[in-house]
């Protein structure tokens, strides 16, 4: 069984390929009925995105365990000093 997707809005910023909030959430919905343990977030530099710990509590606050492997690239030539400095939460 796959679960249905709403349609995903264009972001605003320059990662146009990047899933808005609210679909993580119906993910997580989705998931739970599915009877999802744990859920894994990766690609990219998942920590520069401002909403990661809002989209990890959508998930944990389903009962699910949620893991990343950051790559630590976010000191990189991206300008950001720290990965939470992006935004605060």
């Amino acid at each position: 069984m796959q679960p249905a997707l709403p349609d995903v809005p264009t972001l605003a910023d320059s990662r146009q390929d990047e899933l808005p909030l609210e679909t993580y959430r119906h993910l997580a919905r989705e998931f739970e009925q599915l009877g999802v343990h744990q859920i894994s977030i990766a690609g990219g530099e998942p920590l520069l995105r401002a909403d990661v710990f809002r989209i990890i509590e959508g998930f944990a606050e389903r009962g699910m365990s949620v893991n990343s492997a950051p790559t630590g690239c976010w000191s990189r030539n991206t300008g950001v000093k720290s990965p939470t400095a992006a935004q605060p939460v």
